[in-house]
C-alpha cells in the first residue's frame, strides 16, 4: 500500500504516480519527475487524513484545457500584455480553441490535434495569417504549462511547418512623392482642417493611434522632433505598439505647419471660453478625436483627389518609402517608425530600397575592366579612388626609378612564378607587375617589388640573372642581382 513515482516507460522522461490504497490501484501521468512528486506528497496527507477517495482523487483528475486556458488569461496575458491584446487573445479563445480543445485534457492534446484545429480553421475561410495566429496563442499556453511543470513538450511548436504565410515582402501599397503632393493639394483645397493631421501623418509615418494620443507636450519646437509616448486603441491610452517610446524628426514643414495649427486652436478655444487642449489633433467640437471618425474623411479626400482606395496605414508606408527613395539607410527608417527589429523594416521596406541589387552586382565586376574596358573602344566607367590612387603611386614610382640612373641594357618581361620554378632564373616575354620604391640615397641602392595589386598593369624591366637567396650574402658593385623573399614578394636590388 502507499503511493508511488516512476517511469511508465524507463527512459520516456514522463513521470507517472501508482496508488495502492484499501486493495484498490490507479495510475495517473504526472509530466515531469517535480510535478509527479508534489502530487504524491499530497496524495499521501489526504490518505494520513484518511480523506482519500482512489475513485475520484482531486491530484489524479486530469487538467483540462479550459481550465489552464482561463489561469493563463488570468495570470500571464492580465500582466503581461495591453488590453487590445488581451481581447485578441480572448477572442480567439471562445471561437476557436476552447470549443475544439477545452474538454480534453492538457496533457492529452497531441500534434496530430493542433494539425487537425490549423486544418478546421483554414476550411472556415480563416486566412493564413490569422491560423497562424492563434496557433501561436496556443503554443503561448503550452509553454506556460512547460514553465509549471505540466508537460513535457509544446505540441504546438514550429506552426510554419504546418500553415505557410505569405512573405510581407512586396506586398506593402503606399503613395509615391506625386501622389502624396496631390493628396496634400486636395487636403489644403477642399478640407483644410484636416491638413495638419494628414501631413504629420505622411511626414511621421506615426500610427492612427498615435496621431490621436499625441499631445502638445510631446513635440520639442527646438530640436525638431516628436516623442511618441503613448497609442489609443480603442478608448484606451496606453503605449505604442512595441511598448517602447522613440523620436521621429520633424521636416521644417511640418513644424510650421503645427505651430499655425496650435494658435488656431488658442483662438477658437479663447472664443469659446475653453482652455487649450492638451491632444494635438481634436474633433470639431474640442472633444477626442477617434480613429473610427477618421476613415470618412480620408476616403473622400482620395476620392476627391482621384486617387485608388488605400487604408489610412497605407500613409505610414508611404512615409517610409519616401525615406529610402531618397536615399536614407534602412537603420534610419527603422528608427522612425519605431520598428522592435531592424529585420522587420527589411522583411516588409527591403526592397524598396534603390540600387541595392545594382551595387551588388556591380562588384563582381573585375577593376580591370573598370580601368581599360573589356575590349578595344569601350569606354569604361569611372575607376574607383582606391584604384586611382594606386595607378599614381606605381606610375611615380616608376617615374623615380627612371630618375635614379639605372637603364636597361636589355629589355625583358619577367614573371615572379617563372623565377620560383627556374630558381632565380629571369624568364623574357613574360609579364612582371612591379614597381619602384627608391631607398634613401646615401644607401645607394633601389628595390624593385613585386606589385600584385596592380597585376594588369605589364611594366619593362632590366635583362638580369638571378639567383637564388643565400643568407648573410654581401651585394658588392658590379655582381649580380639577388632575390630575397619579404611577407610574400619578390624583391630584386641592384647595385645603383
Amino acid at each position: 500500500m502507499g503511493v508511488t513515482v516512476r517511469e511508465k516507460v524507463p527512459g520516456s522522461d514522463e513521470w507517472w504516480i501508482f496508488i495502492n490504497h484499501k486493495g484498490k490501484r490507479a495510475s495517473k501521468r504526472a509530466g515531469t519527475k517535480r510535478a509527479a512528486k508534489e502530487s504524491a506528497v499530497k496524495i499521501e496527507k489526504e490518505i494520513a487524513l484518511e480523506r482519500f477517495n482512489i475513485e475520484t482523487p482531486e491530484e489524479m483528475r486530469p487538467l483540462l484545457f479550459r481550465q489552464y486556458a482561463e489561469r493563463w488569461m488570468k495570470q500571464h496575458v492580465a500582466m503581461n500584455c495591453k488590453a487590445e491584446t488581451a481581447r485578441n487573445y480572448r477572442y480567439a479563445l471562445d471561437v476557436s480553441l476552447l470549443p475544439a480543445l477545452g474538454g480534453k485534457g492538457i496533457r492529452e492534446i497531441t500534434r496530430d490535434d493542433v494539425k487537425t484545429l490549423c486544418f478546421d480553421m483554414k476550411q472556415k475561410g480563416l486566412s493564413p495569417g490569422v491560423v497562424k495566429l492563434r496557433g501561436t496563442i496556443l503554443g503561448g499556453i503550452f509553454n506556460a504549462a512547460i514553465e509549471d511543470g505540466l508537460l513535457v513538450g509544446n505540441p504546438a511548436i514550429r506552426l510554419g511547418k504546418i500553415v505557410k504565410v505569405p512573405s510581407r515582402k512586396g506586398r506593402v501599397d503606399f503613395l509615391n512623392p506625386g501622389e502624396s503632393r496631390k493628396l496634400l493639394a486636395t487636403v489644403l483645397e477642399h478640407f483644410p482642417r484636416w491638413f495638419p493631421f494628414f501631413l504629420t501623418a505622411l511626414r511621421t509615418g506615426m500610427r492612427v493611434g498615435e496621431l490621436i494620443a499625441l499631445q502638445w507636450e510631446d513635440i520639442d519646437w527646438n530640436g525638431k522632433f516628436i516623442e511618441v509616448r503613448r497609442a489609443i486603441s480603442r478608448g484606451v491610452v496606453g503605449t505604442p505598439k512595441n511598448g517602447k517610446p522613440r523620436r521621429i524628426d520633424i521636416s521644417d514643414r511640418l513644424a510650421v505647419v503645427l505651430s499655425e495649427h496650435r494658435r488656431a486652436m488658442a483662438r477658437e478655444a479663447l472664443a469659446q471660453g475653453h482652455t487649450l487642449p492638451e491632444r494635438v489633433f481634436v474633433n470639431p467640437e474640442g472633444g477626442e478625436l477617434k480613429a473610427s471618425s477618421v476613415v470618412k474623411p480620408y476616403q473622400r479626400i482620395l476620392a476627391k483627389a482621384g486617387l485608388r482606395r488605400l487604408r489610412f496605414h497605407d500613409l505610414r508606408h508611404s512615409f517610409a518609402s519616401a525615406l529610402l527613395a531618397n536615399g536614407e539607410p534602412l537603420a534610419y527608417v527603422k528608427e522612425q517608425m519605431g520598428h522592435s527589429s531592424i529585420q522587420i523594416t527589411v522583411d516588409v521596406y527591403g526592397h524598396l530600397e534603390p540600387g541595392a541589387n545594382r551595387e551588388a552586382v556591380n562588384r563582381l565586376d573585375d577593376p580591370e575592366w573598370k580601368i581599360q574596358g573589356r575590349k578595344t573602344g569601350e569606354t569604361a566607367p569611372p575607376a574607383h579612388p582606391e584604384e586611382i590612387a594606386r595607378q599614381g603611386n606605381a606610375n611615380n614610382s616608376l617615374k623615380e626609378l627612371g630618375d635614379s640612373g639605372i637603364r636597361p641594357a636589355k629589355v625583358g618581361l619577367y614573371h615572379e612564378s617563372q623565377a620560383c620554378a627556374a630558381g632565380g632564373a629571369a624568364v623574357p616575354g613574360q609579364a612582371a607587375r612591379v614597381d619602384a620604391v627608391p631607398l634613401p640615397a646615401n644607401d645607394g641602392r633601389t628595390t624593385l617589388r613585386a606589385n600584385r595589386i596592380l597585376r594588369p598593369r605589364q611594366v619593362h624591366v632590366p635583362d638580369v640573372d638571378v639567383r637564388k637567396p643565400f643568407p648573410g650574402d654581401a651585394v658588392r658593385r658590379g655582381e649580380p642581382v639577388r632575390r630575397r623573399r619579404r611577407g610574400g614578394g619578390a624583391v630584386l636590388r641592384k647595385v645603383a
